[in-house]
């Protein structure tokens, strides 16, 4: 199926998709599937695992809210994604626990 707008699942295609979409092992797949205009929050997104999720949902078009700990460490982040031309990280500093 070629990009539109419908719903996501059962192959159709994703809103906003711009790619070729199909059905791969019984699972929506879009080859160019599209963030742009959407915003994520990634916890432990200073280093590792989040960091790495972090970039790849810039990459993809969203907004990033950057969390973590450390506002130094969370900061010094998004100043390098946002200068590297990934402008829509924002750092957000504190513990997702609140009891």
């Amino acid at each position: 199926m070629a990009g539109g707008g419908g719903r996501a699942g059962r192959g159709r295609a994703q809103a906003g998709c711009r790619g070729t979409c199909g059905v791969g092992g019984g699972v929506f797949v879009c080859s160019r599937a599209t963030l742009v205009s959407r915003v994520a929050m990634v916890t432990g997104a200073s280093a590792g695992s989040g960091l790495a999720v972090a970039e790849y949902l810039l990459a993809q078009g969203a907004r990033v809210v950057l969390n973590g700990r450390r506002a130094d460490k969370l900061n010094a982040v998004a100043d390098r994604l946002n200068a590297m031309g990934m402008g829509r990280a924002m750092a957000v500093a504190g513990e997702g626990n609140t009891t």
